[in-house]
């Protein structure tokens, strides 16, 4: 008679999906948005990235990891208080 073994015992649950990858998944949408919406545009402001529909509450924080990974250039100018235009550049270096 032969042992069973322990990789033919069901497991009694199935295990939860990683709360990790639903996070990774929604950052990069929101990354990806962000970078189509100034585009699209060519500029746009910190108010207007920060909308829900374009990045939500870090908007900004989408914009400049799309600067680090090389996806984008661009260059930021003060409007007025709090208020920055972030603009597309095309003739500066990408970053590495």
């Amino acid at each position: 008679m032969t042992q069973p073994s322990l990789l033919d015992v069901p497991l009694p649950y199935e295990p939860e999906p990683s709360p990790v990858a639903g996070e990774m998944t929604r950052r990069s949408a929101a990354q990806r948005r962000v970078v189509a919406y100034l585009k699209a545009r060519g500029s746009a402001t910190n108010v207007e990235l920060c909308r829900p529909e374009v990045g939500g509450n870090r908007g900004i924080g989408r914009l400049w990891q799309a600067v680090q990974a090389g996806e984008i250039a661009v260059r930021k100018s003060h409007v007025k208080g709090g208020v920055w235009r972030y603009s597309i550049c095309a003739d500066a270096p990408l970053p590495r």
